[in-house]
């Protein structure tokens, strides 16, 4: 009987770590889209900037890609496979980054709650085997009660 209150009191946990993960990865995701919020409006700022400001000369855009290029680790593209991505606009490189930036926070998300449901599900693997394991001990002693009748 305690056996079935572990198991009750361990499931009930499984269940509140459940939702705290919801929790958290709702709150995630509200981080997500707030930043993406604020990207385009940065991004909208400055594609006014340079429209506004661009006087023939490539300094402004040289500035802003010399600043992407020392907070960004280097991307090639060719190594990756992705051969749609040969324009040579930094307007149109910056945004394929940021949808590619996009994507990997969408894949790196998508990895942790895959983790989290692994390990939620090698946790109820552990239950079940330790469940058929007391079934199988109450069956062998029970066998053995039978035939000493």
């Amino acid at each position: 009987m305690s056996n079935r209150h572990v198991n009750r009191t361990d499931i009930s946990d499984m269940g509140r770590a459940a939702e705290e993960t919801e929790v958290q990865r709702a709150a995630n995701r509200q981080l997500i889209q707030e930043g993406r919020v604020i990207r385009s409006k940065e991004m909208e700022r400055r594609r006014r900037e340079e429209e506004s400001g661009y006087d023939g000369s490539s300094k402004p855009a040289s500035n802003n890609t010399s600043r992407l290029n020392s907070q960004r680790p280097s991307l090639d593209l060719s190594t990756i496979g992705i051969s749609q991505y040969r324009s040579t606009d930094p307007r149109d490189l910056r945004m394929q980054m940021v949808q590619l930036e996009e994507k990997l926070k969408g894949a790196m998300m998508a990895n942790v709650q895959l983790d989290n449901d692994k390990q939620v599900l090698r946790y109820e693997v552990d239950l079940l085997k330790d469940k058929l394991e007391d079934i199988r001990d109450a069956h062998t002693s029970l066998n053995k009660a039978y035939v000493e009748k």
